[in-house]
């Protein structure tokens, strides 16, 4: 995938599976945030939304108000993780991608150890 692509991207799978990674890969150059932290920010007036043309946001299941949420992010490119479907916002995202389980993708896993000793 491009950065250059237009469209919110949410990427789905459970813990560890390398979400953060793909979504580092798709925006490389995004700030990413922990949804939680971001939301209490924004509510408080503590965060200029406007500085950034797109953000990856992490774990962002963990929002009380994501359709709230989610118009403060209007007119920035996003990507977004979570470890489940998010029937509620899915439309908010043209492009979704479900990461199976480490269990299904053993031929991964010594790539994935590569990188993770790598950081």
């Amino acid at each position: 995938m491009s950065s250059s692509l237009p469209v919110n991207v949410l990427i789905i799978g459970e813990i560890g599976v390398g979400k953060k990674l793909l979504a580092q890969n798709i925006l490389p150059d995004a700030t990413y945030f922990d949804a939680k932290v971001l939301e209490e920010t924004l509510i408080n007036g503590k965060f200029n939304i406007d500085e950034h043309k797109e953000l990856i946001i992490l774990n962002i299941d963990s929002v009380l108000n994501k359709k709230e949420f989610l118009l403060y992010l209007s007119g920035i490119k996003v990507v977004a993780t979570t470890t489940r479907g998010l029937s509620d916002i899915e439309s908010q995202f043209a492009i979704k991608i479900d990461i199976p389980p480490l269990s299904q993708r053993v031929e991964d896993l010594e790539e994935l150890k590569k990188i993770y000793l790598s950081e």
